[in-house]
């Protein structure tokens, strides 16, 4: 028996030393995108398998004794305990850490300063895996962002593993910007003479800690600098000029309020009245109120006129006298307690008619055309119109008057009119005319001939005989119309022997427009 025991000995292992069972983490993989997705690989020796596995105080399985993955593990500290078959308690390195590979970040700012974009946002990234992405809400890519409106500011952070992370911030606001522009500047503002003292003020401007003033030349500010209220004392030279004020505080000026100040009045406006054909008459002159100080106003005529009324106001009434004036000249200055204005003038004044503008009426007619009509487009009251014309041509009606009519001639020339009243004359107005028709006088190459002619009213209009259709007209040489008829014939026959001895003109107007012109003469 006792050598049975001897020999089971040396054939069973050492029982002492197969219960000493020993636990070590060969390797660990990092949790990555803030996942459960880390990896814990643990080794086994010694003890008697099968290991019982407790991951973090959770039975984890039983295992023989390889090497042991345990997967699915969060970012983060761990424990492993593990007993083996005989349910002894194993030793080793039984604790450790899965590393976290996701991405993060903060951002800093700072805040935007009167009312302006200057803010700031500045982004801090750890963790992840380099190089990193960023996308930003107002789409900027760069990892800080300047020049910013106050707001909320999110991004987007992608590392190079594409885990991402988001997180925002605020850009606050250190005020809303310089002070707004100021109202309206109260104080006296015309009339303002050497050696015065004028205040002058805004209301309160919100935002504003002081107030900016600046003063024309010649004027000074003797209290009230920074201040809503300024008291300015003006000197000799002092002739007028802006006063400004602006709204000041930490972010700047503010926008500029400005009213002009004046000492002596400026010079009038435009004076309203007539300037030509003012023989012996009495008219009325004016000028709008002045808006620059003015209190009254000294009027100037020429010596041979006289002021009738108003002297001292804005409108007066002049008697011209009965003899000729050219270019004279009438002016007005405004006046006030620190002086006058410089003066206003109505220039180029004349007793005498004006010279007409222009003569209305044809440029172009027929030779021997009647009842041509000419008229000045203004009919000046007490003026008379000398007219006159080219040679052969007759003014039928209207000498002395604006408007003529007259029985042209053979030739071309110049209708001219010379204006006139009691005072003088005028210069001459002149409308060059032409001929662009044919007489059967002046053209004696004319297809239509008049047969016989001189005859006792009776005659023959003699035509092509591809003439077409045409339209004859016969007026007397004062512009009556006698005749007016349509044809198509060769030969058309003219009937006037009821018509007085004379002469009169007959025209023949084609259908393409030309036209012929000729003279008929009546003998009794």
């Amino acid at each position: 028996m006792l050598r049975f025991l001897s020999l089971l000995l040396l054939l069973l292992p050492d029982l002492s030393l197969r219960a000493q069972c020993f636990v070590s983490v060969s390797n660990t993989q990092p949790a990555s995108c803030g996942l459960c997705n880390g990896k814990v690989e643990v080794t086994f020796s010694g003890g008697i398998p099968p290991y019982a596995v407790n991951f973090n105080g959770l039975p984890y399985g039983s295992i023989t004794g390889a090497p042991l993955l345990i997967t699915n593990v969060c970012a983060g500290p761990f424990g492993i305990s593990v007993t083996d078959g005989t349910n002894a308690l194993c030793t080793g390195l039984l604790n450790g850490i899965v590393a976290s590979t996701n991405v993060s970040g903060f951002i800093t700012t700072q805040n935007a300063g009167c009312g302006l974009n200057n803010g700031q946002a500045s982004l801090s990234v750890t963790g992840g895996q380099s190089p990193y992405t960023y996308l930003w809400s107002n789409g900027a890519v760069t990892q800080n962002l300047s020049a910013l409106a106050p707001g909320i500011y999110t991004v987007t952070i992608t590392d190079a593993g594409g885990c991402t992370f988001v997180t925002s911030a605020t850009v606050g606001t250190n005020g809303t910007g310089v002070p707004s522009m100021p109202g309206t500047i109260s104080g006296s503002k015309l009339g303002l003479c050497a050696g015065t003292s004028k205040s002058y003020s805004v209301a309160t401007v919100t935002g504003a800690t002081s107030y900016a003033w600046a003063v024309p030349a010649g004027a000074s500010i003797v209290s009230g600098a920074g201040t809503q209220a300024v008291v300015l004392a003006f000197s000799n030279s002092f002739n007028g000029g802006a006063i400004s004020v602006a709204g000041v505080n930490a972010c700047g000026n503010g926008p500029v309020k400005s009213a002009t100040l004046r000492s002596a009045p400026l010079t009038p406006g435009v004076i309203s009245g007539p300037t030509k054909n003012l023989c012996g008459s009495i008219v009325n002159y004016s000028i709008a109120p002045s808006t620059t100080g003015a209190t009254s106003y000294t009027w100037t005529v020429p010596a041979s006129a006289s002021i009738l009324s108003g002297q001292g106001t804005t409108g007066i009434q002049v008697q011209w006298p009965s003899v000729a004036l050219s270019s004279a000249t009438l002016s007005v200055v405004a006046n006030n307690a620190c002086g006058s204005s410089p003066a206003r003038t109505l220039a180029y004044i004349s007793t005498k008619p004006a010279k007409a503008a222009s003569i209305i009426g044809p440029a172009t007619i027929c030779a021997g055309q009647p009842g041509v009509s000419y008229s000045l487009p203004i009919n000046e009251p007490g003026v008379s119109y000398a007219w006159t014309a080219p040679g052969g041509a007759i003014v039928l009606s209207g000498q002395g008057t604006s408007a003529i009519v007259m029985n042209w001639g053979s030739t071309a020339g110049t209708v001219m009119v010379i204006p006139s009243n009691s005072c003088g004359t005028a210069a001459t107005t002149g409308k060059s005319v032409s001929i662009n028709c044919r007489t059967s006088e002046a053209d004696r190459t004319s297809s239509v001939r008049l047969l016989p002619n001189p005859s006792k009213g009776n005659a023959v209009l003699q035509l092509p005989t591809h003439a077409g259709m045409y339209t004859v007209t016969v007026h007397d040489m004062i512009g009556h119309l006698l005749l007016r008829e349509n044809s198509n014939t060769s030969h058309y026959a003219i009937g006037l022997s009821n018509a007085s001895a004379g002469l009169y003109h007959v025209a023949v107007r084609f259908a393409d427009g030309t036209r012929e012109t000729m003279r008929m003469i009546i003998e009794k």
